[in-house]
């Protein structure tokens, strides 16, 4: 990350994520001259932790909440760990694949 706000990226765009099953991929979009960057990481289902990148892009903030919300990954470092979208009695990390279940064709 600090690579790319050497090389002059300025503006993070999104944070997306998605549980495939064995692990959580998460992918970081940046602007750059028009241009859109992106970079991939996976990291573990089991221990789903990932330091926070907003000491060097601040507008991560919200994707970082929103990454720890829908998927219960836990972003060190997010100062504002507190719900965005869902309430409090709605279903814990709603895009988690349930592995232990199989459905039926």
């Amino acid at each position: 990350m600090t690579k790319l706000r050497l090389a002059g990226v300025k503006r993070i765009t999104a944070i997306t994520g998605t549980d495939n099953g064995k692990s959580i991929e998460i992918i970081y979009h940046f602007d750059k001259d028009n241009q859109v960057i992106n970079l991939k990481t996976n990291i573990s289902r089991k221990d789903s932790k990932i330091d926070t990148i907003t000491t060097i892009f601040s507008g991560a903030k919200l994707f970082e909440r929103e990454l720890s919300e829908m998927l219960n990954v836990q972003v060190d470092g997010n100062r504002e760990p507190k719900n965005v979208f869902l309430s409090e009695d709605s279903p814990k990390a709603p895009l988690r694949k349930n592995t232990k279940s199989k459905t039926k064709a």
